[in-house]
């Protein structure tokens, strides 16, 4: 019988549970406040979608470092994430992704996939987007769905 669903076009339950758990929604570090509002709102995203939380963790080395061996440990970082992602009571994949710049993430992103940045509000008085509005703007410049959540 299974394979006459897939023949018909409908592919067996198994398939179809691994296609919903396929969906993700992508949320970007920044600082941690911003992290802890995106992550609380992929979650709710997340549980409406029945997807999964993916958390790219930005671990910029500089250009005097090589990229491959950074001098600082990465995996302060993740775990800083996911004691914050706990206290949430998200169940979130972590990924620290090495790099030159924050923007350079975008890489690492499916060109269709749904990304949370968390960051501050811009003053009234301050003209120029802050740091993480302008990585918001950088991802949808190059094509990506990005939600800015502060």
């Amino acid at each position: 019988m299974k394979n006459r669903q897939a023949v018909l076009g409908h592919p067996p339950t198994e398939t179809r549970a691994a296609a919903d758990r396929a969906l993700s929604v992508y949320v970007l570090a920044t600082t941690d406040g911003g992290t802890r509002a995106a992550l609380e709102a992929a979650g709710a995203m997340a549980h409406d979608l029945r997807a999964r939380i993916v958390l790219l963790v930005p671990h910029v080395v500089p250009y005097a470092q090589a990229l491959e061996h950074p001098a600082d440990p990465t995996t302060f970082a993740g775990e800083r994430y996911r004691e914050s992602a706990a206290a949430l009571g998200l169940d979130v994949i972590i990924r620290v992704c090495l790099c030159r710049t924050r923007s350079q993430v975008a890489a690492l992103l499916p060109p269709d996939a749904a990304v949370l940045v968390g960051g501050r509000p811009r003053p009234r008085f301050q003209p120029w987007p802050t740091s993480e509005e302008r990585l918001a703007r950088d991802l949808e410049r190059g094509g990506r769905r990005v939600l800015f959540i502060c």
